[in-house]
């Protein structure tokens, strides 16, 4: 062998050994980095699907118990209206007692407040026929008992359907979780 190939050969190999080396290095150090970038990834699609599911149920719940507020608040505006048409002969739609007139107006404004948070769509189209049927109600002047009474019923059963929805909802977060 040459005194040349005996000299270099070594320094070659040890060259050659150490960029290797270095590419091996960098190559784990890559994947490394790419496994906790997807940790950190799916941590916080984790966190954003918790935070979604937190705000979900928390407005659902918020938009369950206002629907039965609405409810309660269309049933004494009819009840006072029937009242109103006993002692003066017509359905009297605008001459509510502030108390009621004000339970009216909260039940509205968080109905409307909450409505648009409900991410379902079908929720909100439940909601909304809802609202309306309420409206229908306090709306309704110079009518009979009856209609009103009809009213009611209807709103009811909107209610009813719009918080079955929701409650179907709350169960599929919380068995399903999502």
């Amino acid at each position: 062998m040459p005194v040349w190939l005996a000299t270099t050969l070594p320094v070659v190999t040890l060259v050659l050994g150490a960029v290797l080396s270095h590419l091996a290095e960098r190559s784990r150090d890559a994947r490394q980095r790419s496994a906790a970038r997807a940790v950190r990834e799916a941590d916080r699609e984790q966190e954003r699907l918790r935070r979604r599911e937190s705000f979900e149920l928390e407005h659902l719940t918020d938009l369950h118990v206002a629907l039965t507020a609405l409810l309660r608040a269309t049933s004494r505006i009819h009840h006072a209206n029937a009242l109103a048409l006993r002692q003066a002969g017509a359905y009297a739609g605008d001459l509510l007692p502030e108390d009621i007139s004000d339970e009216q107006f909260e039940a509205h404004r968080k109905i409307v407040a909450l409505k648009e948070l409900a991410l379902d769509r079908r929720i909100r189209d439940l909601v909304d026929e809802a609202h309306l049927q309420a409206t229908a109600v306090a709306a309704l002047v110079g009518g009979t008992v009856d209609a009103g009474a009809r009213l009611v019923r209807l709103t009811g059963d909107a209610v009813v359907e719009a918080q079955t929805a929701i409650a179907l909802r709350i169960r599929e977060i919380y068995v399903d979780g999502g």
